[in-house]
């Protein structure tokens, strides 16, 4: 299929060719040695961009939470590592007023150089450290914040506190915090191995594991011989009792399955495009799923809600 042609990637399409030579130089370098994606010619890249570059990629999650959850256009919002902008500029078409953070300057450059090429105005994108988060100050709040791709990536001995600090800039009446990270009790390791089972075991296992093996998804996010060497997954139990620690005298509210509110939406939006076993699938997760926050075992995105006051 020509990519030129379809539309998928019309945003994409638009940038400008000074966004193509940083854009390219930012994936050839940096996390991304070791990766398929670092392999590729600026020309391979810009003909077949990767599938987060798509128009609609993360699409039915935006309109999820606009529909069962806050609308973004009445809301305040957050987006903790922007990278370079792929999502940014979805977020900026729905919300009125946009921040965005990232560690990265190169990121940082990249998001603002798409946003400039992209004619989008209305999104603050700033170079920040949530570690530079004091909690004994009062922070500025947020009605939905999107934390994506992070917490993978923050050692596992800080990331209770890492949390704590992205969890007190949600807004205590109601706020939203979208969360897409690797599930460390999923069956299958998607994302640095592609092995079965291999993240239920402790680090000192599990790395000598991988590195004796050579294990590693080329087209991802390279997990080794690269840093880090695997990344600290998470539990998204961990997260639900964090959560209730960190929300004091209030109470939270998880998302059923992924970032769905309940099993019902879920099988609403799945259904739609299943016939035959698939459809009979989904009926038992669906009733299994009414028992069973089955989020815990084989999501990779949550949505983390406080309870309005």
């Amino acid at each position: 299929m020509d990519m030129n042609k379809s539309g998928k990637f019309s945003e994409f399409r638009k940038l400008s060719s000074e966004f193509k030579q940083r854009y390219y130089a930012w994936h050839t370098e940096g996390q991304y040695i070791g990766s398929k994606e670092s392999e590729l010619s600026i020309e391979q890249i810009w003909n077949a961009p990767p599938p987060r570059e798509s128009d609609d990629y993360y699409l039915t999650e935006v309109e999820i939470i606009d529909k069962y959850y806050r609308q973004l256009k009445d809301s305040s919002v957050l987006e903790i590592g922007c990278g370079d902008g792929n999502f940014t500029w979805k977020l900026a078409k729905r919300c009125k007023v946009l921040e965005s953070w990232d560690v990265d300057p190169g990121a940082i450059e990249l998001t603002r150089m798409r946003m400039r090429d992209l004619g989008m105005t209305n999104a603050d994108i700033k170079q920040f450290d949530i570690n530079d988060i004091d909690l004994e100050k009062p922070a500025k709040k947020y009605d939905v914040v999107f934390f994506i791709q992070v917490l993978e990536h923050i050692p596992g001995w800080d990331q209770e506190e890492y949390f704590r600090k992205v969890f007190s800039l949600v807004n205590e009446d109601g706020g939203v915090l979208f969360i897409s990270t690797p599930n460390r009790w999923t069956m299958r390791d998607n994302h640095d191995t592609g092995k079965l089972f291999i993240h239920w075991f402790p680090r000192f296992i599990k790395v000598p594991i991988a590195k004796a093996f050579g294990f590693g998804i080329p087209d991802h996010d390279p997990s080794w011989p690269y840093p880090p060497v695997l990344h600290d997954y998470v539990s998204f139990g961990w997260m639900k009792s964090r959560a209730k620690k960190f929300a004091g005298n209030g109470s939270v509210k998880l998302s059923r399955m992924e970032y769905f509110p309940t099993m019902d939406v879920w099988y609403e939006y799945k259904k739609n495009n299943a016939i035959g076993t698939k459809q009979r699938i989904y009926k038992f997760v669906l009733g299994l799923g009414k028992l069973v926050n089955l989020n815990y075992y084989f999501g990779a995105k949550i949505i983390i809600q406080k309870n309005r006051k």
